[in-house]
C-alpha cells in the first residue's frame, strides 16, 4: 500500500482576493489573542484611574470575600516600568506558548494564576498587596523551556539550557533579598511568585499528553491527508 504525502490545501478567496468567511474566520483564530487579550488588558488597568487598589490582591479584601482579586491581581502593575518589564516579557513568552499550543498554555495560566496569590498569601505574612504578570510569566518561561529541551529536533538545546540555568539563577538571587531586573520605591519582586508559576509551567510541560500533536492552538499549514 502507498500512501501519497499531504497536500497543502489552499485557501479559498472571494472575487477580489480575500480569503472567505469561514477561512478567514478560522486563520483569525490562529492570531496569538490569548496573548494580546491579557496584554491589552494590563494596558487597559494602567490606563484606569483606581484600577490597581480595586484589582490588586489585598489581603484584608480576599478576606472579606473580594475573591475577583485573585485572578485580577495579575492584570495591575506598580507603575508604568514595571508593567513595561512585565508585559514585555508576556508578549514574548505568551507568544511563542500560545504558538505552540493554546490549550496547554490556558490550562498552565489557570493553574498558575490560582496558586501564585495562595502562595504568596501563605509565605508571606508580611505583604499586604501582590501585583503583576512576572508569576504567570515565569510559568510560561518554564513551560516554554522544558517543553522546546524535551524535542530532539530542538537546535542549540545548550544555549537554551544555559537561559534556563540563568534563570534559576536569578530566583535564587531574589531569594535573596536582591532585585535582578525591575525595583523601585513601590515594590520589590516576590520571589515566592516567581517559583510558584514555574513549578507549575514544569509540570504542565512534563504532563503526558494523548498526543503530541493534540493541542488546536498549534499552528501550521491545513492538510489533506486524502490519496
Amino acid at each position: 500500500m502507498t500512501v501519497s504525502p499531504a497536500r497543502v490545501v489552499p485557501i479559498p478567496r472571494d472575487h477580489d482576493g480575500r480569503a472567505s468567511g469561514s477561512d478567514a474566520w478560522r486563520r483569525a483564530a490562529h492570531l496569538p489573542v490569548v496573548t494580546l487579550l491579557i496584554a491589552c488588558s494590563a494596558l487597559v488597568a494602567e490606563l484606569l484611574p483606581g484600577a490597581g487598589p480595586l484589582l490588586e490582591w489585598h489581603r484584608a479584601a480576599v478576606a472579606k470575600g473580594e475573591l475577583w482579586r485573585l485572578v485580577t491581581a495579575h492584570l495591575v502593575h506598580f507603575g508604568w516600568a514595571h508593567l513595561a518589564y512585565d508585559v514585555g516579557a508576556w508578549l514574548l513568552l505568551a507568544g511563542l506558548s500560545e504558538r505552540r499550543g493554546r490549550r496547554t498554555m490556558v490550562a498552565t495560566l489557570a493553574v498558575a494564576a490560582a496558586l501564585i496569590p495562595l502562595a504568596v498569601a501563605v509565605t508571606r505574612p508580611d505583604l499586604l498587596t501582590y501585583r503583576g504578570l512576572s508569576g504567570l510569566d515565569s510559568a510560561l518561561f518554564a513551560l516554554l523551556v522544558t517543553d522546546v529541551l524535551r524535542d530532539p529536533s530542538t537546535p542549540r538545546r545548550g544555549l537554551i539550557a544555559l537561559v534556563a540555568v540563568g534563570f534559576v539563577a536569578k530566583l535564587l538571587i531574589e531569594c535573596s533579598g536582591t532585585g535582578v531586573f525591575v525595583v523601585t520605591e513601590t515594590f520589590v519582586p516576590v520571589p515566592i511568585a516567581h517559583a510558584v508559576g514555574a513549578l507549575v509551567g514544569l509540570a504542565m510541560a512534563l504532563k503526558p499528553r494523548a498526543h503530541p500533536r493534540d493541542d488546536p492552538g498549534r499552528f501550521g499549514p491545513v492538510a489533506d491527508d486524502r490519496p
